[in-house]
């Protein structure tokens, strides 16, 4: 029960969607469109079965940097 009350706290949301913004934002300038496409795929099929933006966006998030590798530092 204290998950549910936590993913519908307006702080974390607000923190969340800051945290989103800052990658896409990195995805934008290392030209990266699968990463965004990542993103944008796995939150609009996350939202479809959750409506908690906060779940979504973390959802998001994990997909397009720990499976598809997007957060990787490239030498």
């Amino acid at each position: 029960m204290k998950i549910e009350k936590l993913l519908k706290n307006k702080f974390l949301y607000y923190a969340a969607l800051g945290l989103a913004a800052l990658n896409v934002l990195g995805y934008v300038t290392q030209g990266s469109m699968p990463c965004i496409l990542a993103f944008g795929v796995t939150y609009y099929c996350a939202h479809s079965y959750t409506k908690n933006r906060t779940l979504d966006i973390f959802a998001g998030l994990f997909v397009a940097n720990i499976l598809f590798g997007c957060g990787r530092v490239k030498e």
